[in-house]
């Protein structure tokens, strides 16, 4: 498998909206958990992650080059059979095949299948005629169509072709020329006779299908036999085509499915970002990062998580201008709420000195100011108490009012225990101060839990009491010196938005 396609997973499923996206390449062998994760996008802004298995099986799909290729070796084949009884024209049309044939990374489906065996066969026949049998075995020019195994050397276009349809047994149709089918024969019953190898799975990421030779494998299969030769494998991952490689299987062997990067690779580089340096990476980790600059248009960061200092995540800037976004010293978040209360009063109209409890719908509306955690906060609640009507008046003998709407403007100090500048779950715990109308300067405190929406806006919970023991001094005059405490409970929800 090539470098150069280790890391095209860069530009994955999002790369139609790449141009602003970050990617995060963790260095721990799979992507962390959720909660890391969103530490880490506090620092980045966001975007796609990614880990080193992920670079060992970049999405390749599928695109009309592929289609291009095995039209083109079916010309391939049918112009060598034009040409067969001219002079000399078997190894040239069997370099042409060769040319034809390396190209090719993915079996789609039985028909490429089909097109592969039998431009193997017709090559392995060109290259077996082209050749002495002496000349085979030592010739340079033969090199290309010779596969040496233990203690045999065999025309390798047959051996593909055979790996390609283990239960197929091929006569001279398939052929086309009787002169040699001898020689098929006979490496038919050798090829035969070799010990199978595998392929051993389970490096393969969860969730993926392995598709090898066109036939895609049971998901839970860990490992699968297979005939001596070289095998095509992809991964199916989202539906789309991962991770084209050509997998050698020698007789008796099992061959693991390759990671990209090392595994030794990846620890020395995570050691490295845990200690805050993104120099002296391994060179094949380097590269493959390298490749991600070059293919993914956003900003690229590499990160590794601290397992020994209780999961403590390190996210460093690798590439194309990555900056570790500051913590966002100040927040202001405005909110708008609706629910319900209680009440109990003794200024209410029938209460005759003695407190009622009354049901109340209840609004808010807040604004906060936050310094890191700390908050700074001013709003005004309005009751409405359809069942009671408050009597007041102002101090100087005017006449009595009774009204159902009481309002309650209040401001308080208070702090964030999660603090809404990302997109997670907020809480805020205050004290309040403020006026109850008609004549209570109340104390109170309230809870607000935030759901996220997205990053800047929340579904807002909000829970709270407050109370005085007495009226203002006026008022207190006013009411023949009567303490009438008020109490206050409330409960809401609504929405909450930064900005």
């Amino acid at each position: 498998m090539s470098r150069q396609g280790l890391v095209l997973c860069a530009i994955w499923a999002w790369s139609s909206s790449a141009a602003a996206q970050s990617v995060t390449i963790w260095l721990d062998g799979v992507v962390p958990e959720p909660e890391l994760l969103q530490k880490a996008d506090k620092l980045t802004g966001g975007g796609l992650h990614l880990a080193h298995v992920d670079l060992a099986f970049p999405p390749t799909p599928l695109t009309a080059d592929d289609a291009a290729r095995y039209d083109a070796l079916r010309a391939a084949v049918a112009d060598g059979r034009s040409r067969w009884d001219a002079f000399d024209v078997e190894l040239p049309i069997a370099t042409k095949l060769e040319g034809a044939l390396s190209v090719i990374d993915v079996i789609r489906d039985d028909r490429d299948r089909d097109d592969l065996i039998n431009a193997r066969i017709f090559q392995g026949a060109a290259a077996s005629k082209a050749f002495e049998p002496r000349e085979f075995l030592d010739d340079e020019r033969a090199a290309p169509f010779r596969e040496e195994l233990p203690g045999v050397a065999v025309n390798r276009p047959w051996l593909f072709a055979m790996m390609l349809a283990p239960d197929r047994v091929f006569t001279k149709a398939d052929l086309g020329d009787g002169p040699v089918f001898s020689q098929l024969e006979h490496y038919q019953q050798l090829i035969g006779d070799l010990a199978p190898g595998a392929i051993d799975l389970s490096g393969i990421p969860q969730g993926a299908t392995v598709v090898v030779d066109g036939v895609a494998l049971d998901p839970d299969a860990t490992r699968v036999d297979v005939r001596p030769g070289e095998h095509y494998v992809h991964l199916l991952r989202n539906g789309r085509v991962s991770g084209r490689m050509h997998l050698n299987v020698a007789p008796g062997v099992t061959e693991k499915v390759p990671l990209g990067v090392d595994a030794l690779a990846v620890e020395q580089a995570r050691v490295r970002v845990i200690s805050g340096a993104t120099t002296g990476f391994p060179k094949e980790l380097k590269e493959a990062l390298d490749d991600v600059m070059a293919q993914y248009p956003g900003p690229v960061f590499v990160a590794a998580v601290d397992t020994a200092h209780n999961d403590r995540i390190t996210v460093l800037p690798y590439a194309r201008n990555a900056q570790i976004i500051p913590p966002r010293a100040v927040t202001m978040v405005v909110s708008g709420e609706l629910g319900a209360g209680f009440i109990r009063s003794s200024l209410f109209a029938n209460s005759i000195g003695t407190p009622i409890n009354a049901g109340a719908i209840d609004a808010g509306f807040q604004l906060e100011l936050g310094v890191y955690n700390a908050v700074l906060l001013a709003g005004s609640d309005l009751a409405i108490t359809p069942s009671h009507t408050t009597r007041h008046a102002a101090p100087g003998g005017q006449q009595n009012l009774n009204t159902p709407v009481l309002i309650a403007p209040y401001g308080g100090l208070g702090a964030y225990v999660l603090r809404p500048n990302k997109e997670h779950v907020t809480v805020l715990i205050a004290g309040t101060y403020g006026w109850d109308h008609p004549a209570h300067m109340t104390i109170g405190g309230r809870l607000a839990l935030g759901i996220p929406l997205n990053d800047h806006a929340w579904f807002r919970l909000d829970a709270g009491i407050k109370g005085a023991s007495a009226p203002m001094g006026d008022w207190k005059t006013w009411l023949n010196d009567a303490e009438a405490p008020l109490s206050v409970k409330l409960a809401r929800m609504g929405f909450a938005s930064r900005f």
